[in-house]
């Protein structure tokens, strides 16, 4: 497998044909067996088949075997020994039945289809099932005092909750927006949490918030500008430069 990696070119193995694929691998090891040769790929001038005798009855066997089977064979073994243990220990009763039922292509191409269609769904569910659990948390966070505690936990999970984390990010620079519209001047904690929300990737901003005892809305917007121009840069790998109001 290593020796395919190296010397089978890129487009040979994103070809979708993955019985064909398994087939010229096996067809491979069977060359390898018929010359009793196969280079080891970390350790020069080691020969991983020298034992082997090819006049051997099971050598000759196992030759036959990898160079004679056909795609519907290899296909045939995947399904038996993959498709339909994967669907009688994962998939729900209705699909496992139609396993048992395929007499026709037309048939198994129903059964296959069905677990395509089963996985893709239940993959769906699942995916949406985490970005409620993540949405909830964030409404947990937002509906009461942000702190720099509810900061850190959620910088913490940004792996987990994902496109959410900015999300979270947008919500904390509105809810200190509107604290400012209201009349509230941003008080040294609100400051802190802003910063811990900038995170240490974007330092020199948060350095900014701890600066200042108070921050204008004026102020505000244009250090979530330079949050957002900072992310942009990031995606990008463009320096940041001249992004820190005065």
């Amino acid at each position: 497998m290593l020796w395919a990696c190296e010397l089978k070119p890129l487009n040979w193995w994103v070809n979708d044909q993955v019985i064909q694929l398994c087939r010229e691998l096996l067809y491979w090891l069977g060359v390898f067996l018929i010359e009793a040769h196969c280079d080891h790929y970390f350790v020069q001038n080691c020969n991983l088949l020298h034992y082997v005798n090819t006049t051997d009855p099971q050598i000759e066997y196992a030759v036959n075997m990898l160079i004679s089977v056909t795609d519907v064979e290899l296909a045939k073994w995947f399904i038996h020994n993959y498709v339909k243990k994967y669907a009688e220990y994962n998939c729900p009763t209705y699909i496992q039945q139609l396993f048992h039922q395929i007499e026709t292509s037309a048939q198994l191409e129903s059964a296959l289809s069905a677990v395509v269609e089963w996985r893709t769904e239940s993959f769906r569910t699942e995916s949406f099932a985490k970005l409620s659990t993540a949405a909830s948390d964030l409404r947990y966070y937002l509906s009461d005092k942000i702190t720099t505690r509810t900061c850190k936990i959620y910088n913490a999970e940004q792996a987990t909750t994902g496109p959410l984390h900015g999300v979270f990010v947008a919500f904390v620079f509105l809810k200190c927006a509107g604290e400012i519209k209201t009349g509230h001047c941003l008080n040294g904690e609100m400051l802190q949490v802003l910063a811990t929300v900038a995170g240490h990737e974007f330092g020199f901003v948060s350095d900014v918030f701890k600066k200042y005892d108070s921050v204008s809305t004026g102020n505000l917007e244009e250090l979530m500008a330079c949050w957002y121009r900072c992310v942009s840069a990031k995606s990008s790998n463009i320096f940041r430069h001249k992004c820190i109001p005065n």
